[in-house]
Formats: C-alpha cells, sequence, structure tokens
C-alpha cells in the first residue's frame, strides 16, 4: 500500500509534497528562484465561465483577444498573411 503524501508546507496549498522537500513541486521551484515559495494563491481565469466568443453565433469559450481558439487563429492567419504579402 503506497504512503499517502502529505501537502505542501504553505498555507492554502493543497498539493502534494514533492519527495522529502517540505514544498510541492512549484513552490520548491519557487524557492530554488526566489529564496521564498511565495504565496498559495490560484490563478484567476481569464475568462468568466459564461462568456462567449466576441464572433456572432458563435457559443465557444474565448481563449484570446475574446474569441474562441478557431476564430483566433483564423484571424491570426488572415493576419500574417496580409502582412508578408
Amino acid at each position: 500500500m503506497p504512503k499517502e503524501r502529505l501537502p505542501c508546507d504553505v498555507n492554502g496549498c493543497e498539493r502534494p509534497r514533492k519527495g522529502r522537500r517540505p514544498y510541492c513541486y512549484a513552490h520548491w521551484a519557487r524557492f530554488v528562484r526566489h529564496g521564498d515559495p511565495g504565496p498559495a494563491h490560484i490563478r484567476k481565469a481569464r475568462y468568466a465561465d459564461n462568456e462567449k466568443c466576441s464572433v456572432p453565433s458563435c457559443d465557444d469559450k474565448p481563449t484570446r483577444k475574446g474569441m474562441c481558439y478557431h476564430h483566433y487563429k483564423k484571424d491570426y492567419d488572415r493576419r500574417k498573411k496580409n502582412q508578408t504579402a
């Protein structure tokens, strides 16, 4: 039966520790880089759950610049083509 891994020592972080270290992987990497594990904050979502693509009649979630991946990629390719022409 495998051992249950202890949680990270940073208050509010629920991730499991990395090996014998007192922190999870993310906080350990931050500790090594900056000398401080930093806060246990959760990244804020860029778009709300109820937002939709800015292209009319598209109900997909936006990923960049208010558009879903499909419409963003289409727009990006169009702009790239116009720059090289």
